[in-house]
């Protein structure tokens, strides 16, 4: 059954999914490309996107 990344609202793949970074334990799942802009905006000093920014949150 595919789900969606609830970052940017696409269909997570069949392959195994990013953790996001906006958590401790890292459990929220997201899309690669989700993940690679977190990781971009932690290493860059960005503020993250808030969750409460996210489309499925909204």
């Amino acid at each position: 059954m595919a789900t969606d990344c609830p970052r940017c609202s696409q269909t997570l793949p069949d392959g195994p999914p990013a953790r996001s970074r906006l958590t401790v334990d890292r459990r929220l799942t997201i899309c690669s490309p989700c993940g690679t802009d977190e990781a971009v905006r932690d290493q860059t000093g960005l503020a993250p996107i808030p969750p409460t920014e996210w489309p499925l949150s909204r």
